[in-house]
């Protein structure tokens, strides 16, 4: 086989395990629950009156 038949087989295989590998990186959480934390009906729990104290939902999720 040529050189560049090799050069472009390893550059298909190599973005084919790159995309069967991507998407288990990323968490695919829908929904958040926040709970509250124990002791957080007494004055003076901030920041951390809920659990988790910090929550990011992206724009249209």
């Amino acid at each position: 086989m040529k050189l560049s038949t090799l050069s472009s087989l390893f550059v298909l295989l190599s973005v084919v395990s790159l995309i069967a590998i991507a998407p288990s990186a990323f968490a695919a959480h829908h929904e958040v629950t926040i709970e509250n934390a124990p002791g957080s009906s007494t004055p003076g729990c901030e920041p951390d009156c809920f659990i988790p104290t910090t929550a990011t939902v992206e724009v249209g999720a």
